[in-house]
């Protein structure tokens, strides 16, 4: 992408980096987004409320396919992220991202 800052900048969890860059886009491509997506601004309210409600965890070293169906939540709750976050399981995909969009 284009951003200007590292995607960690200002933030202290993985949770508040995704909802800053979720942020920025946001500011950039709203006006575009806004005729194409019914309700933007209330989805993208849901998904920034959903975000900050994820318990943090400890940082870790994930690989760089940053999309919608590489963020993954458990039954517990929990975050993972890409498919070998619980290899036994089949995940129906990006279950954080849609629900808040809901």
């Amino acid at each position: 992408m284009d951003e200007t800052l590292p995607l960690w900048t200002g933030a202290r969890s993985f949770q508040g980096a995704l909802s800053g860059l979720l942020h920025r886009r946001v500011a950039r491509f709203g006006e575009l987004l806004r005729a194409h997506v019914p309700d933007l601004d209330t989805r993208h309210a849901r998904l920034r409320v959903a975000l900050a409600d994820v318990e943090p965890v400890p940082a870790s070293v994930v690989h760089g396919d940053l999309f919608s169906e590489n963020i993954l939540i458990d039954d517990a709750g929990r975050l993972g992220a890409g498919p070998w976050a619980c290899p036994a399981r089949r995940w129906p995909g990006s279950i954080l991202i849609r629900d808040s969009l809901r």
